[in-house]
């Protein structure tokens, strides 16, 4: 999928953000996280997005970003639109 124009700079700088083990470290199930879609992606809302989905890392997918297509069972993909709002959240 790819979008044309780029989102604050409050999100995370790389494709994937590691994060400490007590988020989840474990299967990604996106389910729980779901709530938040339609919402602004802050920093604190993508925290509580991973701890939700009980997600080890983290990928937010920016408008126009390239990503790869490799699975990880443990990741939390946040798909955000140009004016930063969480239009998809799955696992892979």
């Amino acid at each position: 999928m790819i979008l044309a124009l780029l989102l604050m700079t409050a999100l995370p700088t790389s494709a994937d953000e590691t994060v400490p083990a007590d988020f989840g470290a474990g299967r990604c199930h996106a389910k729980p996280a779901l709530s938040l879609k339609g919402l602004i992606a802050t920093p604190a809302r993508l925290r509580l997005a991973m701890r939700r989905a009980k997600a080890a890392t983290l990928r937010v997918i920016k408008p126009g970003m390239m990503v790869t297509m490799d699975y990880r069972t443990d990741r939390l993909n946040i798909h955000v639109n140009a004016k930063n709002r969480m239009t998809d959240l799955s696992c892979g």
